[in-house]
């Protein structure tokens, strides 16, 4: 993933290094979609308004309003604005447990604070894209790189979601269309409290739902899983336990943790 053996260690203190970087990965992966729209959306602004570039402004202007009859990573106005919002709350949850789970590690402390505040950024961006590191990982506190691994496996989720709730056509390909009166109808149906209860926890929904709630079901359908409960105790005993883990690592290990909340789990 680098040129270097220490990878991005060695430019832990370069901030134009760092922040390049960070760009070029955010535009080259999860950013991606949002980087094409505003560079569309840019060029419309600075073509002259005249005979001789309207061909090229109505491109770019159909390009703008029909985005996925073009591309597949090509988002609306709407799903990309959601999709910026929601990369921002992730890279954000990374940025802040950098600064706050390694409060007292003397590897992160002894970096000045304003190269530090990059370092977190850099390891935010990277950490769920890139690959590169500019701290070592070894010295990083448990709870922090278990947070990781969740945001590595949650990376996709928004450019995947987005995506399928923009596509508008697959849901016409079976015959379901947004102006279709039996579609727009409200089914009045009686449900047991039982019945409501699943259908708020699970993606359970009617016809109706398919589109403008897709995103909530989405995420409602992940949390319904048993398996984040798990991971979310997992992370939230090994910050915790972050002082028992760097006392005595043998007996505070990840995998104690994980096999002891997985055997409370069972039972």
């Amino acid at each position: 993933m680098s040129l270097l053996d220490a990878n991005m260690v060695a430019f832990q203190t370069s901030v134009y290094m760092l922040i390049t970087m960070g760009l070029l990965i955010l535009a080259g992966n999860t950013c991606y979609p949002i980087f094409l729209r505003v560079i569309i959306w840019t060029l419309l602004r600075l073509l002259p308004d005249n005979a001789r570039f309207e061909d090229y402004r109505s491109t770019l202007r159909f390009l703008l309003d029909h985005p996925r009859r073009c591309y597949t990573t090509l988002f609306p106005s709407k799903h990309t604005w959601w999709l910026f919002a929601a990369l921002i709350g992730l890279n954000g949850i990374d940025w802040a447990a950098f600064a706050i789970l390694d409060i007292g590690n003397q590897a992160i402390g002894s970096l000045p604070p304003g190269i530090r505040a990059i370092d977190g950024l850099f390891q935010a961006l990277a950490v769920r894209s890139g690959g590169f590191y500019v701290v070592p990982i070894p010295e990083l506190r448990v709870g922090l790189l278990i947070l990781y691994v969740i945001m590595m496996y949650i990376s996709v989720y928004p450019v995947v979601i987005t995506m399928r709730n923009s596509n508008v056509y697959e849901e016409r390909s079976l015959g379901i269309y947004s102006d279709d009166p039996i579609a727009t109808e409200q089914p009045e149906e009686k449900q047991s409290l039982t019945g409501k209860l699943r259908k708020r926890m699970t993606t359970q929904q009617t016809p109706t739902d398919s589109r403008g709630y897709f995103v909530r079901q989405q995420l409602r359908g992940q949390l319904a899983h048993d398996l984040w409960w798990i991971v979310l105790a997992i992370l939230f005993i090994n910050i915790i336990e972050t002082g028992s883990f760097e006392r005595d690592p043998i007996h505070f290990s990840v995998f104690n943790y994980i096999f002891e909340i997985i055997s409370a789990y069972g039972e």
